[in-house]
Order: C-alpha cells, then sequence, then structure tokens
C-alpha cells in the first residue's frame, strides 16, 4: 500500500508552512510539527470545529512561527490525513495507506476526537482485522471499548500464543485486562493431540 505523498515545497512567506490539503485558501494560524519533523499550516478555528481536544481558536495569540508551532507525537502521514478529516472537503481513501499509518490514525482520532473520522477508521481497522492484523486490531478494539470488534478480533488471534498475544499487548499499550480475558478465553480451547 502507499504512504501519503510528501510536499516538501510546503513552506510559504515568514516560514509560515501551507495548509497541506489541496486548494485550502484559509489562513495559517497555528503550526503542527509532526514527530518525523514536518510541519504544516493549520487553522484554529478547524481544529476546534472538527475536533474535540484542541483549544479553542479565541483562548491563543501568535506572532512569530516559533510560537505558533504545536509539536505533536504524530508522524507527518499521520498529521497530512488528520488535517484532511479537518476540512469540508473530500475525505482521504484509507484503502490506500498502510497498516501502520492507519493504526495511528485510528489511535489518534480517537486521542483529539476528530469525529468525522473515528467511525470510518474503525471500519477500516475491522477490515483488517480479518487479514494479516487480528492481533493489532483486538487491542485497539479493547482499548477504545469497540466491544463487537474486539469479539470478532479476539476469535481470529485463538491460534496464536500466550507470548505472541502478550508481546502484541505490550507493544499497542493495551489494557491488561484484554490479556487476562484473551488467556482464560484461550484456555478454554480444547487442546487436540493429532499424532
Amino acid at each position: 500500500m502507499s504512504e501519503v505523498a510528501s510536499d516538501p515545497g510546503n513552506t510559504v512567506a515568514d516560514g509560515v508552512p501551507k495548509c497541506p490539503v489541496d486548494d485550502c485558501n484559509l489562513t495559517v494560524d497555528v503550526i503542527l510539527r509532526s514527530s518525523d519533523g514536518e510541519s504544516f499550516g493549520a487553522h484554529q478555528f478547524n481544529l476546534e470545529c472538527y475536533s474535540a481536544s484542541f483549544p479553542p481558536a479565541a483562548s491563543t495569540t501568535t506572532n512569530s512561527p516559533e510560537e505558533m508551532t504545536v509539536e505533536l507525537t504524530e508522524t507527518a502521514a499521520v498529521l497530512r490525513l488528520i488535517l484532511q478529516y479537518m476540512h469540508n472537503v473530500r475525505q482521504p481513501d484509507l484503502s490506500k495507506v498502510s497498516f501502520l499509518v492507519l493504526s495511528s490514525l485510528a489511535e489518534a482520532v480517537e486521542k483529539y476526537l476528530v469525529f468525522s473520522a473515528i467511525d470510518v477508521c474503525k471500519v477500516f481497522m475491522d477490515k483488517l482485522s480479518k487479514d494479516d492484523y487480528p492481533s493489532e486490531v483486538l487491542m485497539y478494539a479493547a482499548k477504545h471499548d469497540y466491544l463487537d470488534l474486539a469479539d470478532k478480533a479476539a476469535r481470529l488471534t485463538l491460534g496464536k500464543s500466550d507470548s505472541e498475544m502478550v508481546a502484541a499487548a505490550e507493544g499497542l499499550q493495551a489494557p491488561a485486562l484484554v490479556i487476562l480475558k484473551w488467556v482464560g478465553m484461550h484456555s478454554l480451547i480444547p487442546r487436540v493431540n493429532l499424532y
């Protein structure tokens, strides 16, 4: 799967990066810097309207690009997608992003409460639980209380060992209760010796 392309020439006058959303003409009044160092122009009003966890537009006053910059823990690929969900434009095609980017996006939209993206990410995570990522989807679903999705994904992990599931839970910072429930369910499976 391809990643969303980077725009290396995204800086406009005075060191303020432009918005990564195509044809966006809104004034940039906040800069978001990704964990991998890429900066994106954004709009406080949009962040307030499309997210329930960014500060209100009226609460910040800034002058220089340094004062306008907010350091975030998400990668550039994830921020680029989030910012598309914070505009009144066609939403990105998530079938074209890798599982790593999708799962990071799913976590980020939960963190920032970007409601326009939460259910879309959940649908794509559900689809990928049937492929190669049932353990990761189980941890995501349990962490965010998506019980139906957690149940579906858990059934797809029953062939995995306890150590594989513990490693997946640790890597995704899943609640310990998820592993305890999974081990309990896993222990109920009859062991058949075919030899």
